[in-house]
């Protein structure tokens, strides 16, 4: 799933117009599942540990995790300490992707879908949400939203 979701996250960014080097990514729940403080064995880390290594900036929001190690593996070799950020309005404006990846009950998905450009959402949170975000689902058809972006033509 992580290598999916990543990979999910790059299509859709590039759908936008915006490479995965450099983005600015706010995750969505790091904890193992929805509304615990546990983040042992949590797909996050390697999420977090992919986006990483491709060059994005990632910050995080979990109501129930306040702190996060990744790293200190064959992902990510350096370790690194997250601590979440406020779900605030501007955090929401400010990033280039949303990526759910823990669906707490504590946040509310209809603001999310309000305030970002584009949510990758792996745990179907916001799947009764309308918004102005382009919302890609894992499992679900891309949604319509114009044009995918054309590869440049190879030339010899």
């Amino acid at each position: 799933m992580p290598s999916h979701v990543v990979e999910l996250v790059t299509q859709s960014l590039s759908r936008v117009g915006r490479a995965l080097h450099g983005a600015r990514i706010l995750i969505l729940g790091v904890a193992f599942k929805r509304d615990v403080d546990d983040a042992r064995n949590s797909p996050a880390e390697r999420v977090i540990e992919l986006l990483l290594r491709r060059g994005a900036e990632i910050s995080y929001h979990d109501p129930y995790v306040p702190r996060y190690r990744v790293g200190r593996d064959v992902f990510l070799r350096e370790e690194r300490w997250l601590e979440s950020v406020p779900l605030a309005d501007d955090e929401l404006l400010a990033s280039d992707c949303v990526v759910i990846l823990a669906g707490h009950q504590a946040v509310d998905y209809a603001r999310v879908v309000r305030s970002a450009s584009l949510v990758v959402d792996a745990v179907n949170a916001t799947r009764n949400v309308a918004g102005r975000a382009l919302v890609v689902r894992v499992g679900a058809a891309a949604p319509d939203r114009g044009p995918l972006p054309q590869a440049a033509p190879h030339v010899p």
